[in-house]
């Protein structure tokens, strides 16, 4: 496709702005996202045309998957407006927010997010929040978030496993936490350690 828009007439108009975006997905799909960024560049800004909210949502990926998170963050915003990706928006910018360890931001804007029925990546965000009062010590705030996470579908990793059950553990919820303390009988880390202490005074507090 890349080959037939560079040999296409750069057009005018609608034509040029439809040419500029393909050629910008096209090379996004095909990971070269400095390129897709330049060929978004002019549409993202042009709140007129047709390809403004498609070319912010997809510079805004690219910028994600680079780490750029402020640009990313900026591009997301806008398609906050959007029909087509108001649902999927917040996801990234919950997830930008974490990774620049903002907690307050991700509970401020993740958490009403969670109360919406159709949002796309729903039990991650979940997660997000959850982790974010995890982060702060607020074990109680955490779990309900970390709970529904792991009961929708998130893929759990080995720390995922001890966020959880450490959670239920500082709720005094002993025998769930003691079946996620169970998951990390294997890792022979500073993690699994932590897991079998904590999985032991389970034990204990269970009478077991």
């Amino acid at each position: 496709a890349l080959i037939y828009y560079d040999m296409a007439p750069a057009g005018s108009g609608a034509t040029r702005d439809e040419i500029q975006f393909k050629k910008g997905y096209a090379y996004f799909v095909t990971k070269q996202f400095p390129r897709a960024k330049g060929a978004f560049a002019g549409l993202k800004e042009n709140t007129r045309s047709d390809w403004y909210y498609p070319s912010n949502y997809y510079s805004g990926c690219c910028s994600f998957f680079e780490g750029k998170y402020d640009e990313a963050e900026k591009s997301f915003k806008r398609c906050e407006q959007s029909d087509k990706y108001k649902q999927s928006v917040p996801y990234y910018i919950t997830q930008i927010y974490a990774a620049k360890k903002q907690y307050d931001q991700v509970i401020a804007y993740g958490e009403p997010k969670t109360k919406s029925a159709d949002l796309k990546n729903k039990a991650e965000i979940n997660q997000l929040v959850g982790q974010a009062y995890y982060e702060k010590g607020d074990y109680k705030k955490a779990l309900p978030f970390l709970e529904f996470a792991a009961s929708n579908g998130v893929q759990l990793r080995p720390a995922d496993y001890y966020q959880l059950g450490y959670t239920q553990y500082q709720n005094a919820a002993y025998k769930p936490a003691i079946e996620n303390f169970e998951q990390l009988t294997k890792q022979d880390s500073l993690l699994g350690q932590n897991g079998l202490y904590h999985l032991g005074d389970c034990y204990l507090k269970t009478k077991n």
